[in-house]
């Protein structure tokens, strides 16, 4: 919670108190679902309201997921996810106040319905891509800048426990296709950010992209 407050307290020094948007990316298990979560509860002891919008609820199902050279399924990659969509439904949110949110079940791999999300005073939107997908939207960009190690420990923990897969299974992916997705489409995205946490504590304040005026969505 005191990194969230830490950001928090950034981005509204930053923003001057009005930003509408936290964009928030990183490597699988960096730290950014934690960190938007518990930037709703340091919003709400503001008096204010978030929401939460993650890239992961936009994934394709599994059977339209291509796979890489050792038979594992690609899902780091910009085509593992339906990114067309999540730009056109918070659009809808923006102008509407009101989106038709799916839901996804990481079990199963597969889109098990959806659900209204309701605009609140913040929208944080997090995910691997969100900083490159979400360029000319205006808004405050984080990149979470975490250890490829601690990365790969927290995703072999979840992993084991939630897929039950082997120990073996989940180092064997992140090697083969976790971490070069994340240096070819992931990573880049540090020169968006107009804030950097480096692994879960330091934070580093960039100038970040400056989208011209013509290209702001807000």
């Amino acid at each position: 919670m005191e990194l969230a407050r830490n950001v928090l307290s950034q981005v509204l020094h930053e923003s001057g108190k009005k930003t509408n948007f936290i964009f928030i990316a990183g490597c699988s298990c960096c730290g950014k679902t934690t960190l938007a979560n518990n930037l709703v509860s340091e919003i709400k002891s503001l008096n204010k309201q978030a929401i939460v919008v993650q890239e992961d609820s936009y994934f394709k199902n599994i059977k339209d997921v291509k796979r890489n050279y050792k038979g594992y399924f690609c899902l780091d990659d910009f085509e593992a996810f339906h990114l067309d969509e999540m730009k056109q439904d918070l659009k809808n949110l923006i102008n509407s106040g009101k989106m038709d949110y799916p839901k996804y079940d990481i079990c199963s791999n597969t889109r098990v319905g959806r659900r209204i999300l309701i605009k609140k005073e913040i929208i944080i939107v997090e995910g691997l891509h969100v900083l490159e997908v979400f360029k000319n939207f205006e808004g405050f960009k984080i990149y979470m800048d975490t250890s490829p190690t601690l990365c790969l420990e927290r995703r072999t923990e979840r992993d084991m426990k939630l897929l039950n897969v082997s120990k073996n299974q989940v180092q064997d992916l992140f090697v083969s296709e976790i971490y070069p997705s994340f240096k070819q489409c992931i990573e880049p995205q540090k020169r968006l950010a107009e804030l950097i946490v480096e692994n879960n504590e330091k934070l580093i304040l960039t100038k970040g992209r400056q989208a011209n005026e013509n290209e702001r969505i807000l």
